[in-house]
């Protein structure tokens, strides 16, 4: 029992050696406690920007794609066109085609009203008086009043001359007309005038001089025929007007 004893303070013994210092520990003594120095750790807190958190952007919406345009085919007209009617030919433009063939030949040539027109305007030319006053077929109730008119002008200012507008107006020869250089003055009555839409494409006006014209003749406007009529006094001062328009 001592034996064992002996062996097992051994082994304690040994135990201790190993595991502390030999020289702080004596056997038959109790051991001294030696406390372990304190050492002070100190933290250092630097300043750092604020770690701020990855956050991914939000997913973008899907964008919509564009609408898509459906292409229209062109109309097209199915109906077959009506061929044209064969063009008859004369014996001489069968003759011309065969001497001719790249020449055109024209079924239906253009009228020739123009160059009528402008052949004949030397008949308008020549009915031009020096002083015109209009009249229509439907003022047979002033035209005794037109023709005193006419009769005072043709013998105190110059050749002076009735001329009907219904044949002008319904053929418009009123360009060989009023291109008479011997036109100087042109009377008509406004209600007249304006009821002639040929005769009044050629009127033109100039508010600032006061100045009116058919063409390039002088117009003198007359009011309402009825007026005359009604008041003597105003056909002297129509007259009056006359004579500082035409003077002698």
């Amino acid at each position: 029992m001592q034996n064992e004893l002996k062996s097992l303070i051994g082994d304690f013994k040994t135990y201790l050696t190993e595991q502390y210092d030999p020289k702080s520990f004596v056997f038959g003594k109790p051991l001294q406690y030696t406390p372990l120095k304190k050492k002070k750790i100190e933290v250092l807190f630097t300043s750092s920007p604020p770690i701020q958190p990855n956050l991914a952007p939000p997913p973008a919406a899907p964008k919509k794609p564009p609408p898509k345009v459906e292409k229209k085919s062109p109309i097209t007209c199915n109906a077959q066109k009506a061929p044209l009617p064969a063009p008859v030919l004369t014996p001489w433009f069968k003759l011309f085609a065969e001497i001719a063939p790249h020449l055109p030949l024209c079924q239906n040539p253009t009228s020739d009203q123009s160059a009528i027109r402008i052949k004949e305007a030397w008949r308008e030319k020549k009915l031009a008086p020096e002083i015109a006053i209009f009249v229509s077929q439907n003022e047979r109730s002033f035209k005794p009043f037109l023709e005193n008119l006419n009769n005072a002008l043709s013998a105190c200012k110059g050749r002076s001359k009735l001329i009907l507008v219904d044949p002008f107006e319904k053929e418009n020869k009123w360009e060989g007309f009023l291109a008479a250089k011997h036109l100087k003055l042109i009377l008509c009555p406004d209600a007249l005038l304006f009821s002639l839409p040929n005769l009044l494409s050629q009127y033109t006006e100039n508010p600032q001089k006061r100045l009116r014209s058919l063409g390039k003749t002088p117009l003198l406007l007359l009011p309402n025929l009825k007026i005359y009529a009604q008041d003597p006094a105003l056909k002297r001062s129509l007259w009056n007007v006359l004579c500082q328009t035409l003077p002698s």
